[in-house]
């Protein structure tokens, strides 16, 4: 089951664009974990359309819309899951947790049977907690609809071809619609600058921007094609591996810290 998800840095974004939708109604194609809809309902938008055609989106999109996605089991041996099939949340938190415990089902290897044997064993406590989370994920979320569609009927059937939706995004806005984006992009593009430019080495495998550390993502073309040669070369003599070319201007980096 594929759950969908974005990043905090486009929630940022998210959240600075829903300032310009106040009001507005808000269609969300292929909603995957409803993480938009979090996003733009916390922001103040309170006119929010959802969509999406997997069972577990479809279950959460129509208990937020005030419905319900009927749900049967049809193996036998499997009915015992009936029982957390009762209500919008409890049917969510056992979609998602079936989600993983299904990857183990009739599976012949000893590593399969035990991890079979414990989700089946403490099924009733993981689904306590995962429905504790859920509870608290979608808390304050609500949908004016869920459209259990394929996304391309749901823009040509649903959206509405006229009035507010699309004067919010007439044509004539596009190019301004798109240097909002842009601006909001540009804002965001070295906020990690602060809090990692400090005296403590940082993380190893956390990376950032390298236009967070030269304030640019341009070089002058002698400038590059110095640092190109260099590069090979340092490559060449094994210094360096191609696939961490930065490991080279981080070496000069520390050599230049302890020598001057």
């Amino acid at each position: 089951m594929f759950i969908g998800s974005i990043n905090q840095h486009l929630r940022e974004i998210l959240k600075e664009m829903a300032v310009g939708w106040q009001g507005l109604p808000v269609y969300v194609g292929c909603s995957g974990n409803f993480t938009v809809e979090r996003v733009l309902s916390g922001s103040g938008i309170s006119s929010l359309h959802g969509n999406d055609v997997s069972l577990y989106s479809c279950a959460v999109g129509l208990h937020l819309g005030g419905g319900e996605i009927p749900i049967s089991i049809k193996r036998e041996d499997m009915a015992w899951l009936g029982e957390y099939l009762q209500g919008g949340v409890e049917k969510i938190s056992a979609l998602l947790l079936c989600s993983a415990y299904f990857q183990f089902l009739d599976r012949g290897t000893p590593y399969h049977k035990r991890m079979e044997r414990h989700y089946r064993e403490n099924f009733a406590r993981l689904h306590a907690a995962t429905t504790e989370r859920v509870k608290k994920a979608i808390e304050g979320v609500q949908l004016q609809k869920f459209y259990p569609m394929d996304v391309m009927d749901y823009v040509r059937d649903v959206v509405p071809p006229t009035g507010e939706v699309q004067d919010s995004f007439h044509i004539k806005n596009t190019a301004s619609s798109l240097t909002g984006i842009l601006d909001v992009f540009t804002a965001h593009r070295t906020d990690l600058q602060e809090g990692f430019m400090q005296d403590d080495p940082g993380d190893a495998k956390k990376e950032v921007p390298a236009s967070t550390v030269f304030g640019t993502d341009r070089l002058v073309e002698r400038y590059a094609v110095t640092i190109v040669k260099a590069l090979k070369k340092a490559q060449e003599s094994g210094q360096i591996q191609e696939k961490n070319l930065w490991e080279f201007v981080f070496k000069l980096s520390e050599q230049y810290l302890t020598t001057v």
